[in-house]
Order: C-alpha cells, then structure tokens, then sequence
C-alpha cells in the first residue's frame, strides 16, 4: 500500500488544497492519502473559522482519504512544535511520503538550505541576531539570508517546509519529502483573486459576511459547508470572539500566573497585564502587545493559550512519544482499511473508543484538553447543542 502524508489546517478547505491532493494523485499515484489537520484551534493561535469536522469532510469529498486530528498541544502553537507533533505522528504511523506545498519548484534548493541550519555558522548568526533584539523569526530569517539571497526561498510554505524537513532529519525517517509549487495568490495575501487565492484572504472575506465573493475559491462542498456554519451559528469563529474574555482572564490571573502560560517569556507577563485596558479590540491588543521580538504572530499564540489554558505546566506534563491515541475526523474505505491494517495508535471514532484504552499521562491530559477545547470553541458560537461535542460527534464516513 503506497501511502501518503499531507499536514494541513485546510482553514477553510480551498482550491489550493485540492490543487495539492489532486497533483498528489497525478504524481504519485498512492492507495491511501492521509492528512494530520488541526482541531478547532489552529496553529495562528485562534479557532478554525469552521470546526473541525466540517473542514475534515471537505478534504474527504474532495480526495483525501483519511483526516486525522493533529493533538491540540502541536496544533496550535509555533512551527518547531507543530511540526514536531504532525511529522512524529506521521513517522509512527510508517506512511510512504510526505508532501506540501511550497513556493520553490524543486525540493533541492530547500534540502541544501535544511542542512545549512545545522552547522555552526547558521547557530552563530542565529545567537547575533537574537541578541541584537530581533525576534526568533525574524533573526532566523536573517541568519539564513547571510548564506541564501533569494527572496523567494524564504518565504511562508518554504519556512514551513523547512520545518519539516528538519523533522524528518531528527528522526531519521526513512519517509521520502514530496514536493508541489503552490499556485495563485502569496500566503499572506489578503485580496480575492478569480480562482486560487489565499486562506487568509477567504477568511478575511468571511468574516466581512462577503460569502459570495469567495465561491469561486473553494470547492463546491467546502463552499456548502460555510453555508450549513452560517445557518448553524450565525456567525465564523475568530478569536476576537474571545477579546472580552480573553480581557477578563489577564485580569483575573494578573502577572504572577500569567507566567504559568506556555511561551511567556520573562517580562512579557507584566507587559500583557499592563496593556490589557489599552484596547479596543484583538486585534488592538494584539498588536498593542507586539514589540520587535514579540512577534504579533507569538502574541496572538499566547492569547489562545490563555484562552485555552495551556500551561508551562500543561507542557511538561506531556510527550509526544507516549501518545496512544489519535482522533478520526472523517475517513472512506480506502482510509479504515489503513487504520485496520495499522497498530501504531489507537484510532478512537466514538468517546467509547478513547474508554477502552489503556491511556497514558499524556492521553490523559490531551484529551481533557481537547475536550475543555472543543466546549469554549462552541462557547464562542453561543450554540450550545455542540457543547460536549468530543463526547457527542461522530466521523463523517464516505464508504
């Protein structure tokens, strides 16, 4: 069985993700295409515009076989970890290839790049550059740019690919990186085009209640899923959803626990406590936050993890290597003859699966978290017949 990997956010399910999986199945031809997705909260730090089985159906009528949730401890925070946790869940479960979409034509130019952040010239830059101010992203762009000029190999994809390229290394996987040149608009682009534009751009249109504008852009079921979500909820998900709570829980843990989150760094915790008034909305705040080495990207991550409680504490309490479980999205036959034939995890579709396991520390504390996730997302949606959802739904199935 020739199997391939694709790690997503599909947020929401676009022409370019089927542009992907269709190229995938041109190419290469495999019997099963499995994709590791984000939860109801994604990698930006804020929910998914849609949740999470929605999206996965999307991918499974337009090709993918399998979806399979990425654990919310990776899915939402930087691109080391992220990767991390969909490459490691990828190596274990023995897929064949793993592909992506990057900027760059050919595989090569990025390889050498990969190996380039190994050596000590790159680390020695990388240490100048944090210490001039700049933060990690960005002195890890320039680090790479003393050695490698062109533009377009640093951008987002390509960062990203890295990324997991870099994953691959570490784990000596014997899983061989597939390529395939994204196509219409950058990454971070935010206009409609005709046919191919951004995920960024959609969102940003969905959430100005232009729905029309972007049916050009994502397939037919993915543009019938947006409009079962409106009619369901009467509104998309954003974090600024959450400003007013998001507020309420800075104040109400002040400095000393606002240290307790993941990823805030020493003298952040009193920079958030100190703003907090200093807004009008999330994008304020955010943005208010933000210095040159806190990135607004890292901030809206923090402010998730507030929302989300997600703990110093959280982090230690967990590993990625005594994981047992993993949740099934959405799955066709092609993709339960993969998890049948498949004991690397166990595959839970129902809270009755998850009971049966002889669960880990870590299951433990992911699924707890998954669930609270889950319930505030839904919260936010002010719907609360989806309340208690990791309990209640079930796979979308296409056999």
């Amino acid at each position: 069985m020739k199997t391939v990997g694709i790690v997503s956010e599909f947020n929401p399910f676009h022409n370019g993700h089927k542009y992907l999986i269709d190229n995938i199945k041109n190419k290469l031809d495999p019997d099963v295409i499995i994709i590791i997705m984000s939860g109801n909260f994604v990698q930006r730090g804020e929910p998914a515009i849609i949740d999470k089985w929605s999206r996965s159906k999307s991918a499974l009528l337009n090709g993918a076989n399998l979806i399979i949730e990425l654990p919310i401890a990776y899915a939402t925070q930087n691109a080391d970890l992220f990767s991390k946790g969909s490459i490691t869940i990828l190596d274990k479960l023995g897929i064949d290839y793993l592909c992506f979409g990057t900027e760059s034509k050919d595989l090569e130019p990025l390889l050498s790049v990969r190996d380039y952040i190994y050596t000590d010239n790159f680390k020695k830059n990388l240490s100048k550059y944090l210490n001039l101010g700049n933060s990690y992203p960005k002195a890890y762009d320039l680090s790479l740019q003393s050695k490698f000029s062109s533009e377009e190999l640093l951008k987002s994809n390509n960062i990203l690919a890295l990324e997991y390229l870099k994953k691959l290394k570490d784990l000596k996987s014997t899983i061989i990186p597939y390529n395939i040149q994204r196509v219409g608009g950058d990454y971070k682009s935010t206009e409609i085009r005709q046919d191919f534009s951004s995920a960024t751009a959609i969102r940003k249109a969905m959430l100005k209640d232009n729905l029309l504008s972007i049916k050009n852009s994502v397939p037919e079921e993915s543009y019938s899923e947006l409009i079962k979500h409106i009619k369901n909820f009467n509104n998309y998900n954003s974090l600024e959803i959450f400003y007013e709570k998001i507020k309420h829980l800075i104040i109400l843990m002040g400095p000393k626990k606002l240290k307790k989150i993941y990823d805030v760094s020493e003298g952040l915790h009193n920079r958030i406590y100190n703003l907090i008034e200093k807004s009008e909305d999330i994008n304020d705040l955010i943005k208010t936050i933000s210095t040159k080495r806190y990135t607004y990207s890292k901030v809206s991550r923090i402010l998730n993890n507030i929302l989300l409680d997600l703990t110093v504490d959280f982090y230690k309490n967990i590993n990625i290597n005594d994981l047992t479980y993993l949740n099934v999205l959405a799955s066709d036959s092609k993709g339960f003859r993969f998890l049948k034939e498949n004991n690397s995890f166990n595959f839970i579709t129902k809270y009755s699966d998850y009971k049966k396991i002889n669960e880990t520390k870590t299951d433990k504390f992911i699924f707890e978290k998954t669930k609270k996730a889950g319930d505030i997302y839904f919260s936010g949606l002010m719907n609360k017949n989806y309340m208690n959802s990791e309990y209640l739904k079930n796979p979308y199935i296409k056999i």
